[in-house]
């Protein structure tokens, strides 16, 4: 009956601490496009109603409202800031004439509004939402009026308005779990499920909970990575570190896969008996560096579920799965402690122009005892007559190691050279041009 009763809580919907209100907007929106104008109203009436509750929470919502633009301002600067050296390199103050870096600029500022809303966090604060209604203007296609009806979490709320008001710093912006469960010799089907997700949806729903109530100090948020996020994760996984280029979602972020081996046998008798034994692993990867913050092993235990229906069987054993990494939850604020205060980068190089191997080897040692003081180490990817790829990993900050490349003007090897530092997408390029 507690094993009952445990799974009833992993997957009932609380209502304490919750806000319910239908809040009417009217906003110009710089779109006409009905699925835009859908998730800026819902971000629109998500403020309008913490406005309204603002006073009620003992906050100044126009010193929240002041403090989130003016943090938002200084993350836009970063932004463009690391597009510019992303589409350009580090020089590119250099090699870009003032006219060219406005147009660029003024490019990616049209993402600008979205970039906002996605930087508030504001819509994590949405449990649920229902229009009642959402208008188009016939005269202007880009007004838009809407009833919603909302649900926001009020802890939540609160949460959010600590973290702009004190401008609080996160080692982490976002960590995004994916569960993995295999099944052994059975199928969901034989669970009496239609597919895995019957079972994984309430097991990230009470590990959403557990760290709602067990907040992570260096870390801004927790989510489930789906849809767009389970496409990424891919192609991520198929990468090597500093060759994907990273979405600005996933920026500063790192992802938490839960893999549990799950295998079922059966044993006849009078009431429904099974054995399931499992074993898994729950790692905590850096998105960008792909260096891993944690590691836990989930040992091999095997345990027999008796019960009058599969029902209860189910909610027995998703009671016990949902345990298995707990320990490793309780140690990630220490982890990400540990290991952003060292993390270790990585870049990829590009070398071209040169005569033989050994321009390389000499260029290989050159950077790496002027990177001393970055604990540099370099790896050959790929080595051909016409091009060479280095794996460069240091510890520090990227423009330390952007300064270095800048400061390597030639290279005296076999063959006298000046180096030039190109830039082309992820990759920097050293063109080796003989003197």
């Amino acid at each position: 009956m507690k094993l009952i009763l445990f799974f009833f809580i992993l997957t009932s919907h609380i209502a304490f601490g919750q806000i319910t209100e239908t809040i009417s907007v009217n906003e110009k929106l710089n779109s006409s496009n009905r699925e835009t104008a859908q998730k800026e109203m819902i971000f629109h009436a998500t403020l309008k109603l913490i406005e309204m509750k603002s006073s009620e929470m003992g906050q100044n919502y126009a010193t929240l409202s002041s403090k989130l633009t003016e943090s938002f301002n200084e993350y836009l600067s970063n932004y463009k800031e690391r597009k510019l050296n992303e589409k350009f390199g580090p020089n590119y103050t250099q090699i870009l004439k003032e006219e060219e870096k406005s147009a660029f600029i003024y490019e990616i500022s049209k993402d600008e509004k979205n970039l906002f809303i996605n930087y508030s966090n504001v819509l994590r604060l949405v449990e649920s939402y229902k229009f009642k209604e959402l208008i188009q203007d016939k005269t202007d296609p880009n007004s838009w009026s809407a009833k919603v009806e909302l649900v926001l979490d009020k802890n939540k709320i609160e949460k959010f308005f600590q973290r702009i008001l004190n401008r609080e710093k996160k080692l982490l912006s976002k960590i995004f779990i994916i569960t993995d469960i295999v099944p052994l010799q059975f199928k969901w089907e034989d669970l009496g499920l239609d597919n895995e997700l019957s079972f994984i949806d309430p097991l990230n729903k009470y590990w959403l909970k557990w760290f709602a109530e067990n907040t992570l100090t260096n870390v801004e948020d927790v989510v489930v990575c789906s849809g767009d996020c389970s496409l990424f994760y891919n192609k991520w996984t198929d990468s090597v570190a500093g060759e994907l280029s990273i979405p600005e979602e996933f920026y500063n972020s790192a992802f938490l896969k839960i893999t549990v081996n799950l295998l079922r046998s059966n044993t006849a008798g009078p009431l429904k008996e099974e054995t399931f034994r499992w074993e898994g692993r729950a790692v905590v990867q850096d998105i960008q560096t792909k260096q891993i913050i944690s590691n836990s092993t989930i040992f091999p235990e095997s345990r027999k579920f008796i019960s009058q229906t599969q029902k209860a069987t189910n909610s027995a054993l998703a009671s016990s799965i949902s345990r298995l990494p707990l320990p490793l939850f309780l140690q990630l604020n220490q982890k990400i402690s540990d290991k952003k205060a060292d993390v270790t980068r990585s870049k990829k190089l590009v070398l071209m122009g040169y005569k033989n191997s050994g321009d390389v080897f000499s260029f290989v040692k050159m950077i790496k005892d002027r990177g001393n003081l970055l604990s540099l180490d370099v790896t050959i990817d790929n080595f051909s007559k016409d091009q060479t790829i280095i794996n460069c990993f240091y510890k520090g900050e990227e423009k330390s190691f952007t300064d270095l490349l800048s400061s390597i003007k030639e290279l005296k090897s076999y063959n006298n050279y000046a180096l030039v530092n190109d830039f082309n997408g992820a990759q920097s390029i050293i063109k080796f041009v003989a003197e």
